[in-house]
């Protein structure tokens, strides 16, 4: 004779058929979390890339823009392939950070007409190369150099606390072309910076995601920079 209840279902314990089912679910679960984490992680350093690519594109225009903004002259020079910005910087004023470069210019004295006088200084140059500069070998890499005569640079006269972040790692990669025009009658500047939107990015820019299908942020800037001590 039966003397208690009978166990019902749901006192039965899980069955195979349900823990295959669970364990299914919980792996799609998993799966879904990876793939979800991996498209964030790409569409970020995507995102890193495009950010690094315009933060240096402005870099290098706010650099070229405050040296010819204060210079005497500046001129393109031609260094075998490549075209280089030299400009030539007053003598006098105030290095306020100690890189060597002046960042307050001031004249030298003042011609009889009232006029300021700027007495002729420093020579500094922007110029492309390779990762590892070679004057005169194109690249996308910019570099900016001083001199204290009129000759060309030298990779012994390259700024590296400007150019470099280490002692192999330039500071500024802009994949595109930059231009420069003179302008001897109005003695100013006209800087053109556009990135090429073709091509893929570089693995040497700063946060490169790895996504070869990445194409460069459209950027293109343009300053006429007027020659503040210019003659």
């Amino acid at each position: 004779m039966y003397g208690g209840p009978m166990p019902s279902k749901s006192n039965a314990g899980m069955t195979i058929v349900e823990m295959i089912f669970t364990l299914s679910l919980a792996t799609i679960a998993i799966a879904g979390t990876v793939t979800l984490y991996g498209y964030v992680a790409i569409r970020s350093g995507d995102a890193a890339t495009q950010y690094n690519v315009y933060q240096q594109t402005s870099d290098l225009m706010q650099a070229m823009q405050d040296t010819a903004s204060n210079a005497i002259q500046c001129q393109n020079v031609t260094l075998t392939s490549v075209t280089a910005l030299k400009c030539t910087m007053p003598a006098a004023g105030t290095d306020t950070d100690s890189d060597g470069i002046i960042d307050i210019y001031k004249p030298s004295g003042v011609y009889k007409t009232l006029t300021n006088y700027y007495a002729s200084g420093k020579r500094i140059w922007y110029f492309p190369s390779t990762k590892t500069p070679s004057v005169g070998t194109a690249g996308n890499f910019w570099f900016r150099a001083v001199r204290l005569d009129d000759l060309n640079p030298t990779t012994d006269s390259i700024d590296t606390k400007w150019s470099m972040v280490t002692s192999s790692t330039p500071r500024i990669y802009i994949p595109g072309t930059v231009t420069f025009v003179q302008n001897s009658t109005t003695l100013s500047t006209w800087i053109t910076l556009a990135i090429d939107t073709t091509i893929n990015p570089n693995a040497q820019v700063k946060g490169y995601s790895g996504d070869l299908a990445l194409k460069m942020p459209a950027i293109t800037l343009a300053r006429r920079c007027y020659w503040r001590a210019g003659k």
